[in-house]
């Protein structure tokens, strides 16, 4: 199909996801405390700053080398992004020292709030690990499934429930930025994404970012909310706990 046809297939698919992250938000997150609120911050701003450098050096390699320009545009798109997101690091951060959270941003590398819970680490680490696969494949599963089709959800519940200034005004000073970020993933896709097996993959990416959200925004609220994580079910039977084999002779 065209890849028009298939970013309107996958625009179908998100849409319960993207009704159930808009009223997730706006019921978790009407009511923050400081400290409920310094944990939001800490745990946005893991993924904005101290992952960045990994996501630009592998984003970078989806990208073909041409020397014609062929693929300007998408290297013109992630450079404006890659911008974009340390820049939003720098609003978490400055959003935790105008609230006294912290003195200076140095301070969030070794907090504990910034520790990424089990969910929200795993999420992170399958952005960097779409760097592995063609451009294609990380903008279905990254600015399409994420930017464009859910976080966009997530920014606008919190900027209508979110009551502290300095804590909302982090996400409305997002708002134009990410939905440029949408806008790139849903024209790579449309664009680049034409053939059956770029396709295959790219949906396959776009669904592992819905599932992996959801595990995460799962522990993400606890977190805030409680200041727990989901328990995890005990490791039984696995191979690394079995008693270690000897070579023998």
């Amino acid at each position: 199909m065209r890849g028009k046809d298939f970013f309107r297939e996958m625009e179908a698919l998100a849409k319960p996801l993207a009704k159930q992250t808009y009223e997730s938000t706006c019921e978790s997150y009407s009511s923050l405390s400081d400290d409920q609120a310094f944990r939001l911050l800490a745990q946005l701003w893991f993924i904005e700053a101290p992952v960045l450098g990994n996501y630009a050096r592998n984003w970078w390699n989806t990208i073909p080398r041409d020397p014609t320009g062929k693929y300007r545009d998408v290297e013109m798109f992630l450079s404006r992004q890659l911008y974009d997101e340390s820049r939003h690091g720098k609003l978490y951060a400055d959003a935790c020292i105008r609230k006294g959270f912290v003195q200076s941003d140095q301070e969030l590398w070794t907090h504990p709030y910034a520790k990424p819970v089990p969910g929200w680490l795993n999420f992170t680490m399958w952005l960097e690990h779409l760097g592995g696969f063609n451009f294609t494949t990380l903008y279905a599963g990254e600015q399409m499934a994420s930017e464009c089709l859910t976080f966009p959800q997530l920014l606008k519940g919190a900027i209508e429930v979110i009551k502290d200034p300095i804590v909302r005004w982090v996400f409305e000073a997002q708002w134009d930025e990410e939905a440029f970020h949408g806008m790139m993933g849903r024209y790579v896709v449309t664009k680049y994404c034409q053939s059956q097996v770029q396709q295959d993959e790219a949906a396959w990416a776009a669904q592992t970012t819905w599932r992996l959200l959801g595990e995460a925004a799962i522990d993400l609220n606890k977190f805030i909310k409680d200041g727990d994580v989901t328990p995890r079910p005990a490791i039984k039977n696995d191979p690394a706990l079995r008693k270690p084999r000897r070579l023998s002779g």
